[in-house]
């Protein structure tokens, strides 16, 4: 049976300080509860409860891993115009975090980015300081919590900025159904000077469990075809 290895890979970090792990735990929870109240748009669709496991040697299992994976991301793409719509603009409350697509913004006081549900083991995260004039640090948190309780699904990641030219990405695993959560926080709010930042999010590609599916379903199918050819008979000559 699959077996999936959750690893953390940092790519390269600059300008930052890394904060209390458990500030970042307690953060996190706190900030899914205020943005969940505001994502009865946000519908979560979760593949990952019912394509954890796939045995080798149960087709109809991996026929439903791969129909079911198939159809949240067929859901999740509608809505992908709403969330990068949430993304932009003075509006108030947490934004929409598309992927593949790099977010600009200004950060007088905070801002949250809520994501969907990962289609994949891994996601990146990739945040540059692009000016600003404010002088003040300010801390980004990285968080992927799980859809249903809130959860940490891996470690939280807060790093905190002292210029505004810093630039932070990694690279986390394990994160498949999990949605990524960016939280900003200016360490001193100003009505004027802001911090200007750029922010992109990216997903990998099929999961390991899905890619094991289809693996299961190709070798059933020859195992089939074998069988049905029946076996050869040698011609005995006396």
């Amino acid at each position: 049976m699959f077996k999936k290895i959750a690893i953390i890979t940092a790519l390269a970090t600059s300008a930052v300080v890394l904060a209390p792990t458990q500030q970042a735990h307690a953060s996190c929870k706190s900030n899914w509860m205020k943005v969940n109240q505001n994502l009865k748009k946000f519908s979560p669709i979760i593949a990952k409860g019912v394509c954890k496991l796939v045995n080798k040697d149960d087709k109809s299992a991996a026929n439903k891993c791969i129909a079911d994976y198939e159809k949240a991301e067929k859901e999740l793409s509608k809505l992908v115009t709403l969330y990068n719509e949430d993304a932009g603009g003075g509006k108030i409350g947490p934004r929409g975090l598309g992927t593949d697509r790099w977010y600009t913004g200004k950060l007088l006081a905070e801002r949250t980015f809520i994501g969907q549900p990962i289609l994949s083991d891994e996601y990146t995260i990739e945040f540059k300081g692009d000016g600003g004039k404010n002088k003040k640090s300010y801390t980004v948190e990285i968080c992927f919590v799980d859809p249903v309780d809130g959860g940490n699904v891996v470690e939280p990641v807060r790093r905190t900025f002292t210029n505004n030219s810093g630039r932070y990405k990694k690279t986390f695993r394990g994160v498949y159904g999990a949605r990524p959560m960016v939280y900003l926080k200016n360490s001193k709010v100003s009505a004027t000077n802001a911090h200007r930042y750029k922010l992109i999010g990216s997903q990998g590609g099929e999961p390991s469990v899905v890619a094991f599916a289809r693996q299961a379903i190709k070798a059933a199918k020859k195992t089939k075809k074998k069988n049905v050819k029946g076996p050869g008979f040698k011609r005995v000559t006396r």
